[in-house]
């Protein structure tokens, strides 16, 4: 670049210009703007033109000199090393991004503001102790020689001004003495008569030359007097700034001891005009009249820098009151370290009115506003969320208004069923033991191995999965956070009061005056003590006006929480903000007789299902009870225990109505779950004692479901009524007590209802076979009653009566003798179907052969006894796989009624038989008694014999021979049916 060409930097830097393209005002785009402002109205000619130049040319030369100094100050900065390892300051700042000139200047060792401890912590942070000691080594050797540099210098220049003293002194001495010379010479010529006038003459132009000089003598003083003032008050006129500095490194003793010594200062203005000992000490040496008329006259500068102060002071306060009574959005109590400091220093910065009430109304009035808030905003999401249930359509072919019951078949997931190893001891007429064995083999989980009921309790809530539709769990987790929000709001009030009660008692005033004592700042200053305990002191209306403040935001919670256990599905859809506001609203609400049905209760999302309702009630109800114990045991009023009680005694009965209700609706329909398909086998014994053979016959789920859900809800509805167990009585305070015996009936009641409605359930499935029982559906019906009555009922009954310590199995319940009935008649219709078949398949064949007529060559078996027999074998295959128990009784039943049936259809052909009728007869009916085998009942047997007997006309002998003759054939019909029977075998 050439010489004569300049950058843009030094054109912007010679016309104070922030840009090269001005595109506003001067003001806006330069540097630098010049104040005329005083010259405005100054109208300019050629006597203040001067002056306008001027006074232009020395803003700019103040300017350039600012800058320069600005420069030279940053130059020097960059230039600044640090003592301690000879490095550039700069660069150490530069790494620790350090940019403010403020903050800068706290690191510059040849700065004022220079603070030496953030400097060895920031800059020397990773130094050794070993490296900062060898720093200091050499820090005191270089000081040391420059030392003795200086020293040397000194004494230099010592030399150098001992000999220029010495050379001036001998001219002083020379001048004085040629002055002596020439007074003595001109007093000889001197003319006294003109003496006075030239003494007059003289004082006369004396004086006219020293009345400047006087009067700068006059300025002098009052300078100096004025910088005296300044000296001996300087502790006075740093007090602003003092205060500020100890503000900033957040040293409030500091502050508050700098404070009263300012105030102690400020008393001697006003008693003595000024506070310096020597002018005191003048001061008490005057008359009291003169102290007196003095006692006001503050100087103004003094009044001015005590205004400062005091707007400091109120600064602080204001900030110190802030702090105390200012939250975040959600109410979060802090703890007695952080407020007690800031009421502390409320007194010290000279709060006349008392900070605890001042803090008290405060947290109370935002618990209120929380609490309504939170109370209505989430109690129209939860009708909102009801609504959307209610809007979605129902299947017409449905009747159970929507309820979802397919999650009732993931209930396995959830827990396992509690089973009894001592069951079988008192198990009913005519269930088998080891039922109960197998079943506490089959991966259950046996009562004796449990403890305790806690995992048990735990496993369903413990369980991710659903159990029931999005939209029904959606507004249960609402209702979950609407309890949760009382929760934590109740929790933030606990801790809030017991620091109330703190205060009431007198604790933390206590030890705010006792930290006081140990501070050095008001030691001996009793006075003091004395008013910050008069201030702090609560007078028994003021206590009482906490308490009965505190005692209406825990009514307020509790009316809440009545008002929603109180709902109905009708009631709380009908709900709109505001009415929570009005106490007179919730008083009014009247809990109307519960009809059993689950639209009795608006704490349950519509068309929840039972397995639901027991999962969230119960994660309901345990930190529902755990809050309003506490905040009865906080013991403000005795009227807020007794509507605790009454809360809580609410809503455990709706609760537990709840429970059994949705049970009740839900066991009705079970039916509607069973897929018919074998959910798992149950070994039982054989029938015959002396057999060590087992049977294993298949069970549906249904059985299953029922066993869980009826464990389960009694294990929640204790909970509930037996919760005191796990509450602590604190200042003799509990809510809930030990379940009343009336109580305990009715929960034995409904659990004998639900117990039916499984039956009701069970015939509502088998109603649907009615007119073809003899089917598959048929035989696990029967398998199920038979699992129920020997395991199901009695498990669930024995589990009631450990859960609520009552004898419920011991009673001669009707709803066996039911279970009873109903096997006895599903199972005398599905015979009464096989009966029927076994009739046609005898008329059809029987009566296609003439007997009176009837001969043969082969005698092979006919096909009445053998399409019988096949009818038995379908009716085997049937049960083997799923009832095989049920074979014995089946072929039981219907061979008599075969046999029954020959020893009839055969009367009519007494003596009229052919031989070969004979025997065929014979050949026929002794295949049938030896195809049965084992199976063959005497009754049967017998009844066969008389029909022989009858058809042989009781000719014994001739019978025996025909048997005997004929027995051969039977053995060829046997071995040639014998894959086709093997099931008898």
């Amino acid at each position: 670049m050439s010489s004569l060409q300049l950058n843009e930097e030094t054109l912007e830097d010679f016309y104070n210009l922030k840009t090269l393209d001005p595109q506003t005002s001067w003001e806006e785009d330069s540097n630098y703007v010049f104040n005329l402002s005083k010259w405005n109205n100054v109208v300019p000619d050629s006597d203040n033109s001067y002056d306008v130049l001027k006074d232009l040319i020395a803003q700019q030369k103040m300017f350039n000199e600012q800058k320069n100094s600005n420069a030279s100050k940053v130059k020097s900065q960059d230039r600044l090393r640090d003592p301690l390892n000879n490095e550039y300051i700069a660069n150490s700042l530069q790494q620790l991004n350090v940019k403010h000139e403020t903050e800068i200047a706290t690191y510059m060792i040849n700065d004022k503001k220079f603070i030496v401890n953030k400097f060895l912590r920031d800059v020397h942070n990773k130094d050794t102790f070993e490296d900062l000691n060898q720093s200091l080594n050499n820090l005191n050797s270089i000081i040391e020689d420059q030392s003795h540099d200086l020293k040397t210098l000194v004494q230099d220049n010592f030399t150098s001004y001992v000999k220029i003293k010495n050379r001036l002194d001998k001219i002083y001495n020379q001048f004085a003495q040629n002055v002596t010379d020439n007074k003595e010479q001109d007093n000889n010529n001197l003319n006294i008569d003109q003496l006075g006038e030239k003494v007059d003459e003289s004082i006369r132009a004396t004086n006219m030359k020293l009345k400047p000089i006087m009067d700068t003598s006059t300025k002098m003083s009052n300078f100096k007097m004025a910088k005296q003032f300044i000296e001996d008050n300087r502790q006075f006129f740093d007090l602003p700034k003092t205060l500020k500095k100890y503000l900033e490194k957040k040293d409030f003793s500091s502050f508050i001891y700098n404070y009263s010594k300012g105030q102690e200062m400020i008393e001697k203005f006003k008693l003595y005009g000024n506070i310096n000992s020597k002018t005191q000490s003048d001061k008490t040496n005057k008359t009291n009249t003169d102290s007196i008329g003095q006692s006001n006259k503050v100087p103004k500068v003094i009044e001015l820098i005590w205004s400062q102060v005091e707007s400091t002071i109120d600064s602080y306060r204001k900030e110190t009151w802030e702090g105390l009574l200012t939250n975040s959005n959600s109410i979060k109590m802090e703890s007695r370290e952080i407020f007690l400091p800031m009421i502390s220093k409320l007194l010290d910065l000279k709060e006349e009115n008392n900070p605890i009430l001042k803090w008290f109304d405060f947290y109370v009035d935002n618990f209120e506003q929380e609490l309504n808030k939170m109370s209505n905003h989430l109690l129209v999401k939860i009708v909102e969320a009801q609504k959307r249930i209610l809007h979605i359509g129902i299947d017409d072919a449905d009747d159970i208004d929507g309820v979802n019951l397919s999650y009732y078949l993931s209930i396995g997931q959830l827990f396992k069923p509690i089973v009894y190893s001592n069951l079988k001891s008192d198990q009913r007429e005519g269930s088998s033991n080891n039922i109960y064995d197998s079943y506490i083999n089959n991966s259950t989980e046996s009562v004796l191995d449990r403890s305790n009921d806690i995992p048990f309790k735990n496993n369903l809530t413990a369980y991710h999965g659903l159990t029931d539709t999005s939209i029904i769990v959606e507004m249960w987790l609402l209702i979950l956070r609407y309890v949760k929000e009382f929760e934590d709001i109740s929790n933030n009030f606990i801790q809030f009061w017991q620091h109330t009660e703190n205060f009431l008692d007198g604790t933390y005033q206590n030890i705010i005056i006792n930290d006081k004592k140990k501070d050095n700042i008001l030691i001996g200053d009793n006075r003091t003590i004395d008013n910050f305990r008069r201030i702090l002191t609560l007078s028994k209306e003021d206590a009482n006006v906490i308490r009965t403040k505190g005692d209406n935001f825990t009514r307020s919670i509790f009316k809440k929480l009545l008002f929603f256990f109180q709902s109905s599905q009708a009631s709380l859809s009908n709900f709109t903000t505001g009415d929570l506001s009005s106490s007179e609203v919730i008083n009014s609400t009247k809990v109307e007789k519960d009809s059993g049905s689950p639209l009795d209760y608006g704490f349950v999302p519509p068309r929840a299902n039972g397995l639901g309702c027991v999962r969230y009630l119960l994660l309901i109800f345990e930190p529902f009870l755990k809050f309003v114990t506490q905040l009865a045991q906080l013991g403000i009023n005795t009227s807020t225990v007794d509507m605790a009680r009454e809360l809580v005694s609410l809503a455990i009965d709706r609760s537990i109505g709840a429970i059994s209700s949705t049970k009740l609706r839900d066991v009705s329909n079970f039916y509607k779950l069973e897929d018919w398909e074998v959910y798992k086998s149950v070994t039982e014994e054989a029938g015959d004692l002396n057999s060590t053979d087992s049977i294993e016959y298949g069970v549906t789920q249904f059985p299953e479901i029922v066993l869980l859900v009826q464990q389960y809800s009694i294990q929640v509805i204790r909970s509930f009524l037996f919760s005191f167990e796990k509450l602590p009585i604190i200042n003799g305070i509990s809510i809930v007590n030990y379940p009343s015996k009336q109580i305990l009936t009715g929960i034995e009641v409904q659990q004998i209802i639900s117990m039916e409605a499984v039956l009701e359930a069970i015939l509502k499935n088998a109603a649907k076979d009615k007119d073809n029982p003899r089917n598959s559906h048929t035989i696990l019906t029967l398998t199920n009653l038979q699992y129920v009555r020997e395991f199901t009922f009695p498990t669930i009954l024995r589990y009631f009566d450990d859960s609520f310590e009552w004898s419920l199995s011991s009673k001669p319940l009707e709803i066996f003798n039911l279970l009873g009935k109903m096997e006895s008649s599903i199972f005398g219709n599905y015979l009464s179907d096989l009966k029927i078949t076994l009739r046609n398949v005898l008329e059809e064949r029987f009566h296609e052969i003439s007997w009176s007529n009837y001969s043969s060559n082969s005698f092979r078996v006919n096909d009445y006894i053998i399409e019988v027999l096949m009818v038995l074998i379908n009716v085997h295959s049937e049960c083997f796989r799923i009832g095989p128990q049920l074979i014995n009784r089946i072929i039981k039943e219907t061979q008599v009624f075969i046999s029954r049936y020959l020893f009839e259809s055969f009367k009519p052909f007494i003596g009229n038989l052919s031989s070969d009728g004979l025997l065929q007869v014979t050949v026929d009916i002794k295949f049938f008694e030896k195809v049965l085998g084992s199976y063959l009942e005497k009754d049967t047997e017998v009844t066969l014999n008389a029909c022989l007997q009858n058809c042989f006309q009781n000719n014994l002998d001739r019978l025996e021979r025909c048997i005997s003759e004929t027995e051969p054939i039977v053995d060829s019909n046997l071995e040639r049916t014998r894959i086709q029977f093997a099931a008898f075998n």
